[in-house]
């Protein structure tokens, strides 16, 4: 083979290993004759297995430039190209990471198809005996779960049900925050979901948390507005407008010379702007002075290669303001890994295939601060192939000020709750008494025609 951009030969690959030490090379001789429709002396055989093998390279460089140089999405694109299912792990045998790629956890296989959930075990109506099933990722329907109940009635253990039959069924990855320990300390429920455990700040994230999606000054604008408005947040105090601009255009240096940019490369460029225009360090930098002695990060794995994997992030032992940090952060790389995302598979029933889950056990705890990310993802993830599972005790957790999480959930139910009598005929259409509701029962609407009225399940027995 002639070519223009073939290049002058480099190491030798003996014939052994590309064909075997045996009667294997007999074998491809013959095969490569047949296929040269001739008969080939040593030196034409040798030259068609270099242009063979010279074309494959350049054909792997393609690809790799193709994915912009990202291993996860590069092998995937392989896996793709050679009809395999997505369902396999990155790594070595034993699961362990590949040097430059992402973890062991299986990738995501987006196949669509219809996902039909059982809402526990045995989960039937209580009044008919028929089993109680809820399709996720119906056509036109919000794929997004809410989950109620006071504490010990249940409903993180109905919720991870939901989710093991998710990945059962979808292959999605799973992205659990866990604030109390429960999940994580039960290696059962890791092991079901496919998850890796990650516990800040005893143990830093394996992401690139701060990535800017797009290489032009627009993006990193968008990425320093998008971080501003997290951390702000996290402050005991809200910040005043002199000292939210100057957040943003210390994020803009940030994100602009920095590459891959850490939380610490940001409070560096809050002091040298402080510094520039003589002003005095205040309730920002006292939180960057907190957060920054951990290491809640580490800029190992890309946003495609992490959300692709599933993992419980276990905040329970971290400080309050690193908890809301590390979620925001996380919420915001989602919402941006999602929106540079296609839209995700149909079947021929229009059924969305899922790629990535996010589940909040205790919602309560960030649902208050209006966080613009999650919000943005409960709104738009749907047709990138996004759902969010909210865990909480009332009704009144979802209803917030500036947002109503309820009114963009798919399934919502709930157990045992003193929630207002207000909300429960908002949420339900009617009114329902939850207070009373026996161990293992739960209320919830379908929304499938013909189920006009909230049903009583038997979800769990003792």
């Amino acid at each position: 083979m002639e070519s223009e951009d073939r290049e002058e030969p480099g190491k030798v690959i003996r014939g052994d290993p590309l064909f075997g030490s045996g009667s294997e090379i007999g074998a491809w001789a013959a095969l490569i004759n047949e296929h040269a429709d001739a008969i080939l002396d040593k030196v034409d055989l040798q030259r068609h297995v270099a242009a063979h093998w010279h074309r494959g390279a350049q054909l792997l460089k393609n690809d790799w430039q193709e994915v912009g140089g990202d291993y996860a999405r590069f092998v995937m694109l392989l896996c793709d190209r050679a009809g395999l299912r997505r369902s396999g792990g990155i790594g070595d045998e034993d699961g362990s990471p590949v040097a430059g790629g992402g973890g062991g956890a299986p990738v995501v296989d987006t196949t669509a198809r219809p996902v039909v959930l059982r809402l526990g075990e045995p989960g039937t109506d209580l009044s008919t005996g028929e089993e109680v099933t809820w399709a996720i990722n119906a056509p036109g329907r919000s794929p997004h779960i809410a989950a109620m109940g006071t504490l010990g009635t249940g409903k993180t253990r109905i919720g991870m049900g939901l989710l093991q039959q998710l990945r059962e069924q979808s292959g999605c990855a799973i992205l659990a925050f866990d604030f109390k320990g429960d999940l994580s300390e039960n290696p059962a429920i890791a092991q079901s979901l496919g998850a890796k455990v990650v516990r800040p700040p005893r143990e830093p994230i394996p992401l690139d948390v701060l990535r800017v999606m797009a290489a032009d000054q627009q993006a990193v604008d968008v990425a320093a507005l998008r971080f501003r408005e997290s951390f702000v947040r996290v402050c005991a105090s809200k910040p005043g407008a002199k000292q939210q601009s100057a957040l943003t255009e210390a994020a803009r240096r940030a994100l602009g010379r920095q590459r891959p940019t850490r939380l610490d490369d940001m409070q560096a460029a809050l002091l040298d702007l402080y510094e520039e225009t003589e002003q005095k360090q205040d309730s920002i930098t006292a939180t960057f002075d907190d957060l920054c002695r951990f290491t809640l990060f580490e800029p190992t794995m890309a946003p495609d290669a992490f959300f692709r994997q599933s993992w419980i992030i276990d905040l329970h032992d971290a400080p309050e303001t690193a908890q809301r940090l590390v979620a925001f952060l996380l919420f915001d790389a989602l919402d941006a890994w999602f929106k540079q995302l296609p839209d995700a598979p149909l079947d021929a029933g229009s059924h969305r295939g899922l790629r990535t889950v996010l589940a909040i056990d205790e919602a309560r705890r960030i649902l208050g601060y209006g966080q613009p990310s999650l919000i943005e993802i409960v709104r738009m993830s749907r047709s990138k192939g996004g759902a969010v599972m909210l865990i909480s005790q009332s009704p009144d957790d979802f209803m917030q000020e500036d947002e109503d999480f309820l009114a963009n959930i798919g399934l919502l139910f709930s157990f045992r709750t003193n929630a207002k009598p207000g909300s429960l005929q908002r949420v339900f259409g009617e009114k329902v008494d939850l207070a009373g509701l026996a161990d293992g029962v739960c209320v919830t609407r379908i929304p499938d025609a013909g189920r006009k009225r909230p049903q009583r399940v038997q979800a769990w027995k003792a």
